[in-house]
Formats: structure tokens, C-alpha cells, sequence
């Protein structure tokens, strides 16, 4: 999954961002390139994120090709001791107009909580009406053996009724620790992902547009979670 798109997931639920543009306008960066002649490009951001300390142009690259920028355009990249990386002419240009500006790498995104956000996007997007019988029903089972795992519980006509009470808060899962669906070109890389944490999701509006992409016919389902009531 490309880095801005897996970031967009993360602000749609991370409960410091108030509000994000992508691409919001184009910067113009001074620098010097690898020949060392100066350089000056107009370069559009990512992302202008609103967060209650304030507002930040963010630019997210994979990984792999940041390690490989810093090296190739040391000028215009550059490691950060604390942040990862950073762009001293990005910088430059962001505190021209009185904001911040960040590199973000695609190695502070968690595949699995992605991976899982993407799986409940429909829920979010076009919220269901819960049959209130079925809810109050697995809300007793959940609270009487709290960890209770999915597969213990889920029926075939219960499936949607399970998602959605994940969705609108009213059972959590480790969404960091267990995807819950299996896509068969997954690797086993993604089993392999470690994270703590209980996610509880929150109904609320998306805090910018965007396009949904619905699950197809090749994925399958995975019951190792476990849901707790919040």
C-alpha cells in the first residue's frame, strides 16, 4: 500500500488530527542536486494536517526510498536524529508561511492496524443499523468472558452485527495485534507483526473525502481476534 494512503487510514482515527488537505498547495524548495548546481522546484506536499499543537505539511515516502534519498539528494533529505528524516528545504519553505513541515516514512505505519481499518471502511462509510436483539446478545457474551475469541461466538448471519459494534465502539479488538481478514496475497510477514494495544473505533464523519474500495471475492476471514466490551 502506497505511504500516503496507509497514513490516511491512521488520521481518520488518531483522535489528535482535527483535520487534513492532501496536496493543499505547491511549495517552492531551494536546494542543491546531486551535480551541486542549485535546484529550485515546486513541490505539492502530501498532506496539511491540522492537529491541536498546530498545522504541519507532511511528505510520506516508503522506507526504502528515503534510505536511499538521503544518500542520492542529501541536500533536500536528510536523517533526523529523533523524527527519522527530515527536508531542510521543506522546512524552510513551511516556516515561510508560518507552518511546520515533516518527512514521515512508511515504516511508522502499522501494516496490520492498515491492513484492519481498511477491512471495517464500509462500516464507517455507510453505517449500519445494528439489530438491537443480536447486539445486546453478543454485548452479554463479550462482557462474560471478556478476551472471548471471534470464532467462539460468530455466526454466519452475525458476521455484519459483529463488525459493527467493533465499528461503533460498543466491543473492541487488538486491531494492532490481528488482522482480522486474510487477503490470499498476504505473506506471512503480516502474522508476524507484534503490536499492543486495545483500538476502540469511533463513529464520526471522514475528515477529508475520499474513495472507497469495496472488499473483493478473494478475501477470507480470520477468527484469532479477540473482542472485550470498552
Amino acid at each position: 500500500m502506497p505511504s500516503p494512503l496507509g497514513a490516511i487510514y491512521i488520521m481518520e482515527h488518531d483522535p489528535g488530527v482535527l483535520e487534513y488537505w492532501d496536496q493543499p498547495t505547491k511549495l517552492k524548495l531551494h536546494y542543491r542536486g546531486p551535480s551541486g548546481r542549485r535546484v529550485t522546484n515546486w513541490h505539492p506536499p502530501d498532506f496539511l494536517v491540522l492537529r491541536q499543537e498546530g498545522a504541519t505539511f507532511e511528505e510520506w515516502k516508503r522506507e526504502e526510498e528515503l534510505a536511499r534519498l538521503v544518500k542520492e539528494h542529501s541536500d533536500r533529505y536528510q536523517r533526523h536524529p529523533s523524527l527519522g528524516y527530515r527536508s531542510a528545504p521543506g522546512e524552510a519553505a513551511a516556516e515561510a508561511l508560518g507552518l511546520l513541515y515533516r518527512v514521515r516514512s512508511s515504516r511508522e505505519l502499522s501494516a496490520v492496524f492498515v491492513q484492519n481499518l481498511q477491512f471495517l471502511e464500509d462500516y464507517w462509510v455507510t453505517p449500519l443499523v445494528v439489530d438491537e436483539f443480536h447486539r445486546h446478545l453478543l454485548q452479554e457474551r463479550v462482557a462474560a468472558q471478556p478476551g472471548v475469541r471471534l470464532a467462539e461466538i460468530l455466526e454466519p448471519k452475525g458476521e455484519t452485527c459483529i463488525w459493527s459494534i467493533i465499528h461503533l465502539g460498543m466491543a473492541t479488538v487488538r486491531l494492532r495485534s490481528c488482522i482480522l481478514i486474510i487477503r490470499c496475497w498476504i505473506s506471512n510477514w503480516w502474522h508476524r507483526q507484534n503490536y499492543a494495544g486495545v483500538d476502540t473505533l469511533k463513529s464520526h464523519p471522514p475528515k477529508t473525502h475520499r474513495t472507497v474500495h469495496p472488499r473483493t471475492p478473494t478475501e477470507t476471514v480470520a477468527w484469532a481476534p479477540c473482542l472485550y466490551i470498552p
